[in-house]
């Protein structure tokens, strides 16, 4: 996909380049042999932004990469409804960086300590027991559940 990108950044109006993660040890590596003429292939690229500054360390300081962070409307997340005072709420892939493993692990103990407590899981969904596996669900029902939650874990690993 990075090629896409690459190949739109020449094909017209000022372009906007984002880089939204680390590119881990193979990317870095490519990054790092592209570094001299990143600047180039970026085309129409006027401004570079990043969302982290794990993301922006890849990027040749050249590029004065703008750290910009993914932004969430909270106001249209909001619903009113009462939080649920023993229910956690996870949302995210299935994949190692988003830290499912961990809190999975984690919750074992929050388990032991908490008798009753619940966790749910939006955006993946798995044949384990204890969690409630939501699986991918629309805007309105992950708002619900985010806003009947009293606590919201993000436990992301990279």
């Amino acid at each position: 996909m990075p090629l896409a990108s690459l190949f739109a950044s020449h094909a017209g109006p000022p372009v906007v380049s984002t880089f939204h993660a680390s590119p881990g040890r193979l990317g870095r590596l490519t990054y790092d042999l592209a570094r001299p003429i990143l600047p180039r292939a970026l085309g129409n690229t006027v401004v570079t932004t990043a969302v982290s500054r794990t993301a922006a360390a890849a990027l040749p300081p050249s590029l004065q990469p703008r750290i910009i962070p993914n932004g969430l409307d909270v106001d249209a997340m909001r619903v009113d409804i009462a939080p649920d005072p023993i229910k956690v709420v996870f949302l995210g892939r299935d994949e190692p960086r988003k830290g499912l493993d961990v809190i999975l692990e984690a919750w074992k103990t929050v388990e032991s300590a908490h008798p009753g407590a619940r966790l749910v899981v939006i955006g993946s969904r798995r044949d384990d027991e204890g969690p409630v596996w939501l699986g991918r669900v629309d805007d309105l029902q992950k708002a619900m559940e985010l806003s009947s939650a009293a606590i919201y874990v993000a436990p992301q690993t990279g």
